[in-house]
């Protein structure tokens, strides 16, 4: 178990090595990054009954590739769901398409 005071340490000793780490999957995209990592320690700070602090280094950079990960995804989905909304303007398009 961390306390919180152990969890304030540990997140001013590894919030950049994160924030690198999430800055290179990102691309060097310096806004995506960002809200990754905060995500990434909003996990930890949900976690910190369960965690051990001998590995928590590991498990902090584990949950930023996994968040990344996630991220794109959705971002990926929203942006085919946004070219599809674009594609049909109204249901009368929709209805002309499936009636040629």
């Amino acid at each position: 178990m961390i306390t919180k005071e152990r969890a304030e340490e540990i997140s001013k000793t590894y919030y950049q090595k994160v924030f690198r780490y999430c800055l290179s999957a990102s691309k060097n995209n310096y806004h995506d990054a960002q809200e990754i990592t905060q995500e990434v320690f909003l996990v930890f700070s949900k976690k910190l009954s369960t965690l051990e602090d001998d590995f928590v280094e590991h498990w902090l950079l584990s949950v930023a590739k996994k968040k990344s990960l996630e991220y794109y995804r959705r971002l990926k989905k929203d942006e085919i769901v946004t070219h599809l909304e674009d594609s049909f303007t109204s249901i009368e398009d929709v209805l002309s398409t499936i009636t040629r």
